[in-house]
């Protein structure tokens, strides 16, 4: 059975250069923050955090805050 978190990277979203989101809660809950963050740097993907949800930017691209 896939870890947790080879599930949600499992997600279309990952492989198609998509955003994966999970609450915090649920990140702490299954796995840990930590594993996702060293899961997204082997990928060369972006990781950000708004409110209480991390947000995986599943794509290398460099990234530019507009607004």
């Amino acid at each position: 059975m896939p870890s947790w978190i080879d599930q949600m990277f499992s997600a279309q979203q990952a492989h198609t250069g998509g955003v994966v989101r999970r609450s915090i809660h649920d990140i702490n809950k299954y796995a840990s923050l930590e594993e996702v963050l060293e899961r997204a740097d082997d990928e060369g993907w972006h990781v950000v955090q708004i409110g209480d949800q991390i947000i995986v930017l599943c794509n290398t691209g460099d990234i530019r805050i507009l607004h």
